[in-house]
């Protein structure tokens, strides 16, 4: 395929989403030879692991499978890529009706970030931050994952009720498992780090160093 010029993402948009898949494909195989992707299907085989991902229509699918992935969006490609990495079943298949990541993956913000108010997803939250920067940074993935951080605004004492209790449950969690620090900074801190920011009446705000955006379609 042609290289995508800058501003032409959405135009060549089926030709980024099965290169997002290829990647993940690439990288759950390990030590496996590329197949090249048919109509219908792109396939590859890693031992006694064989990954098929149905690209575009019903067409040349696998008869037989382990385990059948239904909608190929960040989830499924997750799955998959888990799959791949741990070595569960013989075989494994997405199963996409139109083209992959062109579902609510493809219309959602694109953050990735460490904070999560809840307590497991705070875990599945770092893992996904640290696998993009390792495929970014370690293995030279070309994406487009940024880490600006983030700043959450607290402008009453309710917000900053629920403020005070997620921080002391970040804490706590950093100072049992790690992972990233989470802080709360003043209105003259907020607008150093983000100018743009009205400040007028803000109490102060949670910082998180290291929160991201990605293009999801990359």
């Amino acid at each position: 395929p042609k290289p995508i010029p800058s501003g032409s993402v959405v135009a060549n948009a089926a030709f980024v989403r099965i290169e997002a898949m290829r990647r993940t494909l690439r990288i759950s195989r390990r030590s496996a030879q590329p197949l090249p992707v048919r109509q219908g299907l792109a396939a590859n085989t890693s031992g006694a692991r064989k990954f098929a991902v149905a690209v575009k229509g019903p067409t040349d699918l696998p008869s037989d499978v382990d385990v059948a992935i239904v909608g190929g969006g960040v989830i499924g490609a997750c799955v998959l890529h888990n799959l791949g990495l741990n070595g569960v079943g013989s075989s494994a298949a997405i199963f996409e009706k139109a083209t992959l990541t062109s579902g609510a993956t493809w219309h959602a913000a694109g953050l990735v970030t460490y904070y999560h108010g809840g307590n497991n997803f705070k875990f599945w939250h770092q893992e996904g931050v640290d696998t993009y920067k390792k495929w970014q940074n370690e293995e030279g993935i070309q994406l487009s994952f940024n880490q600006p951080g983030s700043i959450r605004l607290i402008q009453n004492e309710d917000r900053m009720k629920e403020a005070r209790y997620t921080l002391s449950k970040s804490k706590l969690y950093q100072g049992l498992f790690g992972g990233p620090e989470m802080n709360m900074i003043s209105p003259e801190e907020v607008k150093r780090l983000h100018p743009l920011v009205n400040t007028d009446g803000l109490l102060a705000a949670l910082y998180t160093q290291g929160d991201g955006h990605i293009d999801p379609s990359s």
